[in-house]
């Protein structure tokens, strides 16, 4: 069991990173071709995805150092499931703000996302 969650962190932290390097980088290109596709999913079914990579990400923070920041974004990632699925107006609003958002605010986000999978990375 602990192979397999720290492969998936492993994992998870370099699709943070790749992901961050993205937002930098080609900011409009993840506009228009990734947040479009997911804007037409139902939010409901989607909710269900941060939900289980949460428990999964609680369940892997004893197979990395930094456990307390693991389990701090595990409960982010359960909480925006269960927004999503419970609060699905609010979750629409907030994914419609993020779509129309600056190319700065977008910047912004995917430096933060490399912070946290480097952090998560270097815990493995």
């Amino acid at each position: 069991m602990g192979f397999i969650c720290k492969v998936f962190l492993y994992v998870l932290s370099v699709m943070w990173i790749v992901a961050g390097t993205l937002m930098i980088f080609a900011p409009e290109m993840l506009r228009k071709k990734v947040f479009v596709k997911i804007k037409n999913m139902p939010i409901k079914k989607m909710g269900i995805i941060p939900l289980i990579f949460g428990i999964f990400i609680i369940i892997s923070a004893q197979f990395n150092r930094h456990t307390f920041f693991v389990v701090i974004l595990g409960i982010i990632g359960i909480a925006k499931g269960i927004v999503s699925i419970a609060a699905t107006d609010k979750a629409m609003k907030w994914f419609d703000k993020w779509t129309n958002a600056g190319m700065n605010a977008y910047r912004i986000t995917g430096v933060i996302a490399i912070i946290i999978g480097s952090i998560v990375l270097m815990g493995v």
